[in-house]
Order: structure tokens, then C-alpha cells, then sequence
């Protein structure tokens, strides 16, 4: 077991170092350790020798060094020695001093002890003296208080019977606002003892209040009308009341006790401020000549009810060009929340003054402010939850209710002066009626407040009806759209004049709460006013987080507003005479209103243009207007306020973008027509202007008219500094009048509709409407058919993918020269709502899709679009097709059938719509086709572009004796006449084909489940006939399936059906049959086959393709119509062929049976 070693002092460790370093081997002595440690080992053994052992001692150790040692450890021994000693003495000094403390101290306490005792014998006493002293003192107390009330019951009852005789006096002296005082405040006294001993000054005190009563009767006054002469007079003003204070408490009687002399002093408080007691007025203080320290009890102290309004003039009473003016009412007592915001009331009370404090009394010296303290509160209606029926009223109401009528006569008995408007005021009946609000057990609300918006042309009674409801309704509010603002309908911050704290007054909708608030000339209101309202009219509450206040107030309104139509006003110019053209505008004709006519060739997006600019002076918060009139404006940087004026400021006028007003704005190219642009001239174009609500009227390709002023606009910048005194000009729009209306846009007469509905009767409307396509040209019946299809068109298909079918027809003219194609394609474009005529030769690719350019107001790229954008939703004439070269007519590939631009030039990359009909004409390669060539080598056309057309027209110019008669006799008939010969009917006008292709392009026909093996069929067919020919007329692939399907939609739409039938779909092989017909009378002329041969061929072979001997006439016409032959021709060969009895004919249906 080991014991731990003690913690050693400074000395010990000193002595235990000393000790080891004198034992301690000196390192200089060099002994072989060996021979050392050998005779040491012998020191134990019987043959130790001591002369030997000292030797080795005095070898093994440097005796100068041990004695030097010996001498150290002595010194430090005698060092320690003394340390010791005088540890242990003051160690002895302080033990004695302790001792002697703690004798001192408990010979105190014994002493304390004794302190204690006659201290305790002390307060036992003085507690005896003060019970006797406090009971003294309590019943003085009793006493005095007993005093007091008695004193209080003489001065009561002397108040009483005196009280007659003064009221007397104030009625000789006029002095009514005394009376009302005296008996207001004999009224709480008079309630308590008037039925027992003051019945008789009661009785009189109440019949001198019915003389001022009388004395006061007529109509109120109005704030403006009370003078300086009132002032300490009773009157009677009427207003509304625009806001009111919390109810606070007001102090009547202040109660201080004194700090000294316990005394208790009662201080009557007459006015808003008073002056604190400072000194106790009691005896005993003066006795002791103290001041005392009187401490003011609010417990103790009476307190009134204090209210504070603001009262507002009403409309009515506002002369013209004036304010309103308003005043300050002070409600005391029962008279506290008796008005609300928004109550129209009068007031009666004492009209008196109230002298201005601190800061203001400097400034205004004798002036002071003025207040009514109201004594009585009368409304002029009262709430609906608030009316009390009388009897007589409850019985003419009850007979009313059992009335069947009592809906109309209600209605027709608001505003029975204004003519009409019988179910406009039964919907502003049913807004004063209003719906129950709900509250769902989640909290959410659901409003029963019926909103009203009379939109309507100037002088229909708009802001009559909102006067007469106002004036109905028991609370409402009147207010215009252009003199409101957003804070002033829903809520201001202001600072109180009794408390100096910011507090909101409501502003229309809050005042309008549980009533009705009208707003008239609702258009004229500022947008960012009116988005203020948005929160009211849904969740019915205002919510405000300003200066430090975050809080909703409820705005539970009807909100019954009246506007205007929206419209600018803008100049036409006189529609008499032609629109001149953009050449014929001179210099003369700066600053004249002008019309003129052109076509749309690029439009800038609509931008935001400055119309005023609102500035906000950083130093003196002044706002500053100015008005922008033209295109740049030099921003303010100078306040022109008086303040900063006088403070010789020039201000820092910092423009708010937010408050600012805006126009919409846009700017647009207009290009000469092409009809107007002598030989030998470019185009000329023009800049036009759009704003407000003329743009996004007009769109790049449309045929519009402009009238408008012609103005100069100087260059700026680098560009003046070249131009000089030259100026650019463009066109001021007021109107824009569009020559064509889109199909989608354009609105039926009520005659049109008539004459449309009797054309859809008609069943032959197919070959009227074709025929009414260019009469002047002789033939082309099939062409023109084909060429109304392309105006009519296919509906546009979007699968659910989001791939998109084009419903457009697309179609090529190939021919000789001189077959009208050209004339074709004219009278295409003149006839479509929307188009755009070019020729192959003048059109690259970029002007056919896109360019980019720079655009002149933001100086950045843009893109403005080529022929096929500008026809989008309309058609393309492309004439001398194959003029074009090989790079510019690919670029239409992926119009023709994705119907898109898409373009990624100088950092644009986008897609344009260009949902465009291609219309197409070209000669063949050689000029002329070439009948000992292949089709293909006549065409000359890519299969990738020959198969997005739908239809490929090839047309022969033939010799033919009697056709080439037919044709000079028609030609020189319309070169007489001017007119084409007649059809056998009258050719419908381009205005009426154009309302009859907008009715028929409005249907979206489907194809029924039973014709597609019937469609199927078809095209496998002619997929075979293709294969087996050596030199195929046309390239037949999946887009002629696509083709035969968009032909008979068009074709369905024609007949206003809504599903495609099967005549549709033969129509359409026809049409795609005859489009080659010339090549294939060639093929047959080569063959030997003559038409009655080739017909009875046809009818043979599809008879035995379907094993049937038994061929039904309307199939044998379908089957010869697709190779073009003729109804004619099928009635010959089935008269030859009965006659040589290879079949027989049914004489009723026609129908063939094979023998």
C-alpha cells in the first residue's frame, strides 16, 4: 500500500533540489566504472579495508567541489531557517488579533440582544398610538364625506327650483345654447326626483324647452351658413359625416390627494386641456406652511365619454365652384356612437370657439377654431336594420306583398320620371333589395351585395337613375370616376388633431359601408384608381398597410357605377371621291386632313408612348406634369414650385414612370398599291402612326384606307446634322377603314343572310358560284370550280399530339401562253378578303419569307415579312412560277405544307404563321408543252414541290375550229359591251361570293366511317394506273390522298353540310382527273380510241374488276367522270352499245345490265 506524497511549498522544493544535486556523481571525474563499482560491491564483505575505501572516495569525488557544497547547503539551510521562523511569527500575530476580533464581537452581540428587546417594546407601543389615530381619522372621514353629500343635495336642490327661472331668462335673451346646458344637466337629477318632489319646476322647465324648440324650428343650416354671430348660440347643421374618432374618455373631475397632509381636492375640468394642481390648498398645509404634494388618482377621478366627428356640406348645398367646407362636432355622453361614417345627419348644438395651443396659438394669435358641441343627433334615414314600421305601415306593406304585380310597381316607381329603362330599374330594385350574406364554417364570406355597371351613350338618364337611387337608399354616396382617387374611395392616412397619431378616414367605399356607392363617369377613372376598388367590390374590405398602420376595414357596398363607352374621338376624312394614293400626297398637303390608300406592308409592336410625365420634387415633394406632344421631350430638372422657389432650391425632379399616363403605340408601313405605281416606277411607301385604340387594327398584307394628318417629323441626331432643314413626314391615323373584312370578321347584312339562305337552296349553287368567277373568260368551267374550292377551303386539323393538318388548297396552272392564267390569278386576288399578287422572276426567297431589318424608332433588328406572311389567312398568287429560281422556290417548301416561316438570322430565331393558299401559274419548260416529250420533262418542276400541290392544272392550247370560233365571238362580245355574255343566269357579285364563302368557311365538315374504304379504294387505284403507265402524267403520293380529302371538304362546306358524302369525294377525282384531261384526250387520240369507245372501255373494266353484270347509272357516271368524259357522252354510249345489244338499259333508272 503506497501513501500519496504531500504538495511540497517553495522551500521544501529548494531543500529537496540542494539535497539531490550534493549526491549527485560529478560528470568531470572519469573512474572506471568497472573497477568503482567492484570495490564498492566489497564494502559488505568480510575483507573490507577502510583506508581503501576512502581512497576510493577521494578518487570518486572532487573534494574542492564537496566542500563547496557543504558550504552552499549550509547557507541555504540557514536561509530556510530564518523564512521559517518568521512564517511562524506572523503566523502567531495573526492568531492573536483573530482572537481578540471574536471577543469584540460577541460582546456586541450580547449588547445587540438587549437593543433588540427595547426596540420591539418601542413599536408595540407606537402600533397601540396608531390604531387609535387611524380610527380617529376614519371617522372625521365619514363625517366630512356626510358634509359633502349634503352640501352636494342643497346645491342640487337649489339647482332645481332655480332652474325655471333661468331657462326664462335664456329664452328673453335668446340665449338658447345656455338653456340646453341647464337642462342637460338638470336631466340625470330630474330623473331621479322629479316624480316626487320636482314635478313642478319639471313641468315648467319642460315647457320652456318647448318654446326653444319652437323658437328654433325650420329648416337646418347649412356649415356655411353658420357665421361669427353664432358663435354661443344653438343651431341646427346638417351634413354628412366623414369621420369619427374612437371613444375616449374625457376627464369631467380631476381628484389629487395630498402626499403630506392626506387631504383630498376635487377639481372641476371645463375645457380639453387644464392646468395640474401643484400645491394642496388644505389648512393643515398652510398650518405647517407646506405646499403638500397633491397626486392625482385617475381612479378616483370622473370621466365622460368623448367622441370626436368631422362633418362634410353636403352636395347639395356646395355652390358652384366651391369646396366643401367641413367642421369639427364634439360628442359628450349618450351622444357617442351615435354616427357613423358615411350618415347623412343633423346635428343640434352650441356653436363655439376653441382657442388654439402650443405652437399654433404663435402663429395664429387671436385667432381662433371653431367647433360644434352637439347636444342632440337626428338621421336623416335610418338604416334598414334600424327603421321601426309603424302600424299603418306594417298593414299598407302587407297588402303590397299580396300583390301579384308588386315587382313592377316597385321598379316602375323608382324614378317614374325618367322615360323607359323598365328592367334597368328592376336591376337597380334588386340592388337595393340585395342578397342575405353567407359565412361558411371555415370563415370564408360570401357577398350579398348586387354590383351594377350602366354602360351607355351620353344623355340615357345614366347619372339621373344614380341620384335617385342615392336619394332612396338610407346610406349611399355620390362620386365621380375622374374626381376620385384610389385613396380617396378607399382610405387616407391622416394625423389626428387630438392625439397627433396617424389614423385613416374612410374614404367613399368605407363611408358607403352597408349602403350603396355610386360612381359616375366610371370610364374616366385612372386605371390605377380604379384596381383599388377590386379588393372592395369581391372580398368587400379594404385593407391598408401604411405609416406603420396594418389593418381592413369593411366596405360592405354596393357599388352602382355609370360609363361611357369606351371611344376616341378622331377625324374622318369627307369619303366623297377616291382615297389618293401615296404619290399624289404633296408638301401641300402638311397639316391637311388626307385619305389614302395603300397596302399594309410591316407593323412594330404595340408599345407604351409617353403622354404626360409625372415628376416627384425629391426636396419639397411637389408634383409636376408635363405634358409630352411629341416624340422626344427634354426631361424637367428644375422644380418650378413656389416652395423651392423661396427656398432658392432648383429642386431634383425625379420622374415617376408608375404615375405617368401612357398611349398605346404603333407604327406602320403603307405601300403604294400595285395598280397605282406608274410603268417604270418603284413603289413609294409611308410611315404611319397608330394610337389608342387604332392599333393592332390593321396587319402586314391588308388593303386599308388611311385618313389622317400629314406631318413632318424632323430627323434627330447624326441624321439632322446631314439632312439640314430637310424634314421626313408621315401620317397622322384618325381612321382606318379596311377595303376587305377577314372571312372570320365579317358581319352579314340582314339582306345578305336572306339571299344566302336562298343560294344555299339553290341546286346548282356548285356551278353558279364557279361560274361567277371571272365571267369575261371564256371556258375554264373546271378551273374555276377548282379556284372556288381554293377559296372556300378545307377546315385546319390539329391532332392531339399537337400535329397540324392544313386545310388550305393549293393549286398550279400549267399552260401555254395566252390561256387567261394570269387574269385567273387577278381576279383570284380581287375576289379573296386577303392577298397578295407576285410574280416568280421579281421574288427571291427573302422576299417571299422573311427579312431581317432594322428597325428606325428602337434601331434594333426586326423582322418584316415577305409575300407569303403578308397573305397569311389568305391567298398567294404567284404568277410566272417557273421563272423562279431553283434556291428562291424552294424556300416556299415549308410554307406549303408546315405553313411557317422559320427563320434564324442575326440573333432572331423564330417561326412566322404563313397559313397561306399557294395559287400558282407557270408555262411548261419550253414555253410551250411539247407532245413528244414526257409530262415530266414538261413540267419542269421538283416532285417535292409538284406534290404539296393539290391540284396540278395543265392547259392545251388546241386548235379546234369550232372551240377557237366560240372563243373570238366571246372576246369581242365582252370588247363591246364590257360585260361578259350572258350564263343563263346572273353572275353573283364579288361582295356576295365573298358573304357566301364566309358563311361556308365556318362549317368544319368530318368524313363519315362509311367512306373511307370508298376513299381507300380510290387512291390505291390510281396509285395503280400510275404504276402501269410508262410516262405518268403526276406524281401520286400520300399528300393526293390528303388532297382528295381537303377537295371534298371544300366541297361539303359549299352545301353547308356538316359530313362529307360520297358525290364529294367523286367530285373530287373528277376534278383531279380533268386536270390532265388534255394529256389524256392526247393519249387517246394516240391509241385510236374515240370518247364513245374509250367510255364503254371504262365502264367494261370496272364492271369486271367488281364481278358485278348489273351496273347502276349514278356509278357508271362516277366512273367516266373521273376519266374526264361528260354526262353527254355516257347517254351516246349507252344508246350505241343497247343498240349492238351489249347490255340493255332500264328506261326508268338508266341502269345497266350486261348480256
Amino acid at each position: 500500500m503506497t501513501t500519496e506524497a504531500a504538495p511540497m511549498d517553495e522551500k521544501a522544493k529548494r531543500m529537496r533540489d540542494l539535497l539531490s544535486s550534493f549526491y549527485t556523481p560529478d560528470p568531470s571525474i572519469s573512474t572506471p566504472t568497472s573497477s568503482i563499482s567492484t570495490s564498492f560491491d566489497n564494502i559488505n564483505g568480510p575483507s573490507f579495508d577502510a583506508d581503501q575505501y576512502m581512497d576510493l572516495m577521494i578518487k570518486k569525488s572532487n573534494l574542492d567541489v564537496l566542500l563547496q557544497r557543504h558550504v552552499q547547503m549550509a547557507a541555504e539551510i540557514k536561509n530556510l531557517d530564518t523564512d521559517l521562523q518568521m512564517l511562524v511569527y506572523e503566523n502567531y500575530n495573526k492568531f492573536i488579533s483573530a482572537t481578540d476580533t471574536i471577543k469584540r464581537m460577541k460582546s456586541n452581540i450580547f449588547g445587540m440582544e438587549g437593543n433588540m428587546d427595547q426596540l420591539l417594546h418601542k413599536i408595540m407601543s407606537v402600533q397601540s398610538r396608531s390604531d387609535g389615530v387611524n380610527t380617529s381619522l376614519f371617522e372625521k372621514r365619514e363625517h366630512i364625506e356626510k358634509l359633502h353629500r349634503t352640501r352636494n343635495l342643497l346645491r342640487k336642490v337649489q339647482f332645481i327650483y332655480d332652474l325655471p327661472a333661468r331657462l326664462q331668462k335664456c329664452i328673453k335673451s335668446e340665449a338658447y345654447g345656455d338653456a340646453v346646458r341647464f337642462y342637460t344637466g338638470a336631466m340625470p337629477i330630474l330623473k331621479v326626483y322629479g316624480d316626487t318632489s320636482f314635478k313642478d319646476c319639471r313641468r315648467a322647465s319642460e315647457e320652456a324647452i318647448e318654446t326653444i324648440i319652437k323658437n328654433l324650428q325650420g329648416r337646418p343650416s347649412t356649415i356655411r351658413e353658420v357665421k361669427a354671430s353664432h358663435i354661443g348660440q344653438l343651431v341646427r347643421i346638417a351634413g354628412i359625416v366623414t369621420r369619427c374618432s374612437d371613444v375616449k374618455p374625457l376627464m369631467a373631475v380631476a381628484v389629487y390627494t395630498c402626499e403630506d397632509c392626506g387631504h383630498e381636492i376635487y377639481q372641476e375640468v371645463t375645457s380639453r386641456v387644464f392646468m395640474p394642481l401643484f400645491k394642496c390648498p388644505s389648512s393643515r398645509c398652510r398650518v405647517n406652511s407646506k405646499a403638500g404634494n397633491p397626486i392625482l388618482q385617475l381612479r378616483a377621478s370622473k370621466f365622460l365619454k368623448f367622441q370626436e366627428a368631422k362633418m362634410q356640406e353636403l352636395a347639395e348645398h356646395v355652390p358652384k365652384g366651391h369646396i366643401p367646407r367641413s367642421m369639427t362636432v364634439h360628442l359628450r355622453g349618450e351622444l357617442t356612437r351615435k354616427v357613423a361614417p358615411g350618415d347623412v345627419v343633423e346635428f343640434s348644438g352650441i356653436f363655439l370657439p376653441i382657442p388654439y395651443t402650443g405652437f399654433k396659438a404663435l402663429r395664429a394669435g387671436l385667432v381662433a377654431d371653431t367647433y360644434l358641441e352637439a347636444t342632440a343627433v337626428t338621421h336623416f334615414k335610418k338604416k334598414y336594420e334600424e327603421y321601426e314600421f309603424q302600424k299603418d305601415e306594417e298593414e299598407q306593406i302587407a297588402r303590397l306583398a299580396e300583390d301579384g304585380d308588386i315587382y313592377n310597381k316597385l321598379s316602375r316607381s323608382l324614378a317614374p320620371e325618367i322615360y323607359g329603362h323598365e328592367d334597368i330599374k328592376k336591376a337597380l330594385l334588386l340592388l337595393l333589395v340585395g342578397a342575405p350574406h353567407r359565412q361558411l364554417k371555415d370563415g370564408m364570406k360570401i357577398r350579398g351585395d348586387v354590383h351594377i355597371c350602366l354602360m351607355g351613350d351620353p344623355g340615357v338618364a345614366k347619372s339621373q337613375l344614380l341620384k335617385h337611387i342615392i336619394n332612396v337608399a338610407p346610406r349611399g354616396v355620390y362620386t365621380t370616376g375622374k374626381g376620385s382617387s384610389g385613396v380617396g374611395l378607399t382610405a387616407a392616412v391622416m394625423r389626428d388633431q387630438v392625439t397627433n397619431e396617424m389614423v385613416l378616414e374612410g374614404g367613399a367605399l368605407v363611408l358607403a359601408d352597408m349602403g350603396i356607392c355610386a360612381i359616375d363617369e366610371f370610364d374616366k377613372m385612372d386605371e390605377s384608381d380604379r384596381t383599388a376598388i377590386h379588393e372592395v367590390m369581391e372580398q368587400q374590405t379594404v385593407s391598408i398597410a401604411k405609416a406603420g398602420i396594418t389593418t381592413s376595414l369593411n366596405a360592405r357596398t354596393a357599388v352602382l357605377a355609370a360609363a361611357n363607352p369606351a371611344c376616341e374621338v378622331y377625324f374622318k376624312a369627307p369619303s366623297k371621291g377616291r382615297p389618293s394614293t401615296i404619290r399624289e400626297v404633296k408638301a401641300s398637303h402638311i397639316g391637311q386632313l388626307v385619305r389614302i390608300a395603300g397596302i399594309v406592308t410591316r407593323c412594330s409592336d404595340v408599345k407604351p408612348l409617353m403622354a404626360v410625365a409625372v415628376y416627384t420634387c425629391e426636396d419639397c415633394g411637389h408634383e409636376i406634369y408635363q405634358e409630352v406632344t411629341s416624340r422626344v421631350f427634354m426631361p424637367l430638372f428644375k422644380c418650378p414650385s413656389s416652395r423651392c422657389r423661396v427656398n432658392s432650391k432648383s429642386g431634383n425632379p425625379i420622374l415617376q414612370l408608375r404615375a405617368s399616363k401612357f398611349l398605346k403605340f404603333q407604327e406602320a408601313k403603307m405601300q403604294e398599291l400595285a395598280e397605282h405605281v406608274p410603268k417604270g416606277h418603284i413603289p413609294r411607301s409611308m410611315t404611319v402612326h397608330l394610337r389608342g385604340e387604332l392599333t393592332r387594327k390593321v396587319a402586314p398584307g391588308d388593303v386599308v384606307e388611311f385618313s389622317g394628318i400629314f406631318l413632318p417629323i424632323p430627323y434627330t441626331g447624326f441624321k439632322a446634322l446631314r439632312a439640314g432643314l430637310v424634314a421626313d413626314t408621315y401620317l397622322e391615323a384618325t381612321a382606318v377603314t379596311h377595303f376587305k373584312k377577314k372571312y372570320e370578321e365579317y358581319e352579314f347584312q340582314k339582306d345578305e343572310e336572306e339571299q344566302i339562305a336562298r343560294l344555299a337552296e339553290d341546286g346548282d349553287i356548285y356551278n353558279k358560284l364557279s361560274r361567277s368567277l371571272a365571267p369575261e373568260i371564256y371556258g375554264h368551267e373546271d378551273i374555276k370550280k377548282a379556284l372556288l374550292l381554293l377559296l372556300v377551303g378545307a377546315p385546319h386539323r390539329q391532332l392531339k399530339d399537337g400535329m397540324k393538318i392544313r386545310g388550305d388548297v393549293h393549286i398550279c396552272l400549267m399552260g401555254d401562253p395566252g390561256v387567261a392564267k394570269s387574269q385567273l390569278l387577278k381576279h383570284i386576288i380581287n375576289v379573296a378578303p386577303r392577298g397578295v399578287y407576285t410574280t416568280g422572276k421579281g421574288s427571291s426567297g427573302v422576299g417571299l419569307t422573311a427579312a431581317v431589318m432594322r428597325d428606325q424608332v428602337t434601331n434594333e433588328m426586326v423582322l418584316e415579312g415577305g409575300a407569303l406572311v403578308l397573305a397569311d389567312m389568305g391567298i398567294c398568287a404567284i404568277d410566272e412560277f417557273d421563272k423562279m429560281d431553283e434556291s428562291d422556290r424552294t424556300a416556299i417548301h415549308e410554307v406549303m405544307e408546315q405553313q411557317t416561316v422559320s427563320i434564324a438570322k442575326a440573333g432572331i430565331t423564330t417561326s412566322l404563321n404563313a397559313r397561306t393558299a399557294v395559287l400558282a401559274a407557270a408555262n411548261p419548260a419550253w414555253g410551250r408543252y411539247d407532245l413528244r416529250r414526257t409530262p415530266a420533262e414538261n413540267i419542269n418542276l421538283p416532285p417535292a414541290l409538284l406534290s404539296r400541290f393539290d391540284l396540278l392544272w395543265l392547259i392545251l392550247d388546241r386548235a379546234d375550229m369550232d372551240s377557237d370560233l366560240e372563243l373570238a365571238k366571246h372576246v369581242l362580245h365582252v370588247h363591246q359591251t364590257h360585260e361578259s355574255p350572258a350564263l343563263g343566269f346572273e353572275p353573283l357579285e364579288p361582295n356576295i361570293l365573298r358573304a357566301y364563302i364566309s358563311a361556308a368557311r365556318r362549317l368544319s365538315p368530318y368524313i363519315p366511317a362509311e367512306l373511307e374504304e370508298y376513299i381507300a379504294t380510290a387512291y390505291s387505284s390510281i396509285r395503280q394506273e400510275e404504276a402501269k403507265s410508262n410516262t405518268p402524267h403526276s406524281y401520286t403520293t400520300v399528300r393526293t390522298l390528303l388532297s382528295i380529302l381537303r377537295i371534298s371538304a371544300a366541297l361539303a362546306r359549299l352545301r353547308f353540310s356538316e359530313s362529307v358524302a360520297q358525290s364529294d369525294v367523286d367530285e373530287a377525282l373528277r376534278l383531279m382527273q380533268m386536270s390532265k384531261i388534255s394529256l389524256y384526250a392526247d393519249d387517246r387520240q394516240k391509241a385510236g380510241l374515240d370518247a364513245i369507245s374509250d367510255t364503254y372501255s371504262i365502264i367494261r373494266d370496272e364492271a369486271a374488276r367488281s364481278n358485278k353484270t348489273h351496273v347502276s347509272y349514278a356509278n357508271a357516271l362516277n366512273w367516266i367522270s373521273r376519266k374526264g368524259y361528260s354526262e353527254a357522252q355516257l347517254k351516246e354510249c349507252l344508246e350505241e352499245y343497247a343498240a349492238l345489244n351489249v347490255w340493255q338499259i332500264d328506261p326508268n333508272t338508266f341502269d345497266i345490265r350486261f348480256i
